[in-house]
């Protein structure tokens, strides 16, 4: 019973998952790895490009057109974290404990590209959950709090491998998991595109009453509200709500 009251403490939403969901730990579908792979350059290893932290925590998808910072692997560190199409890396450590455990979706195959220090890579090994899903739901601050209430530092907080592989993930059908990836990519860059009209207005004229972050803060609190409800089922997502997309 405690165990169970535990879980709910930091997965409140497994209470209400609709029927045919289920939940698990993260590590019962995906492999979970923390990069070792620095910065530096040697003669005597092989040529890499790093995908760093900024990379991942500036982007909600890696595509070949950022700009991978140049370094050197040993070919066992290559072949452990070399990054692949449905990969997510995610930030293990920040200077707050509410901003860890930020995600990026590996979305191409770049051979040569590799996973670099402070991430964790998180690889789905199962057929019941997408890479999409899993960026999906580290995209929720309500699903991070359980990430946060493990976060352990002073002036920087980290977590720890255990951090990543006991999350409790829920997991949908995949075609609804399917759905949901449909859903939230095409409403989620409709409100980033509105957020970055409101971001490019005259920022004088509109922060003299503080208009624009109030703005901006209702998009963000929105969009978060809209992934949380999407991936813990709260808002289901039908063939019938893709469709109604399509036509606007």
């Amino acid at each position: 019973m405690k165990h169970l009251e535990e879980r709910i403490a930091l997965a409140p939403w497994i209470e209400t998952i609709p029927e045919g969901w289920s939940y698990s730990r993260l590590d019962s579908v995906a492999d979970v790895m923390f990069s070792n792979v620095d910065k530096h350059t040697f003669e005597d290893e092989v040529a890499v490009r790093l995908c760093n932290y900024v990379d991942v925590y500036k982007n909600d998808i890696i595509t070949g057109s950022l700009d991978f910072m140049e370094a050197s692997a040993e070919q066992r560190e290559i072949d452990k974290f070399q990054i692949r199409i449905g990969d997510v890396l995610a930030t293990k450590d920040s200077e707050e404990a509410d901003d860890i455990a930020i995600p990026a979706l590996v979305i191409e195959d770049l051979p040569g590209v590799i996973c670099g220090y402070h991430l964790a890579l998180i690889r789905p090994r199962s057929k019941r959950i997408t890479g999409d899903f899993i960026a999906w739901l580290h995209r929720s601050k309500q699903f991070r709090a359980q990430y946060e209430a493990k976060a352990v530092g002073v002036t920087r907080f980290g977590l720890a491998q255990y951090a990543f592989r006991s999350a409790l993930i829920p997991i949908p059908p995949i075609e609804e998991q399917i759905r949901i990836n449909k859903y939230l990519n095409k409403t989620c860059a409709a409100i980033d595109s509105v957020a970055s009209a409101v971001k490019s207005k005259d920022d004088d004229m509109v922060q003299s009453n503080g208009l624009l972050n109030q703005q901006m803060r209702t998009l963000r609190a929105y969009r978060n509200s809209l992934i949380y409800e999407c991936v813990t089922g709260k808002l289901r997502i039908t063939e019938h709500d893709l469709k109604e997309l399509t036509n606007v």
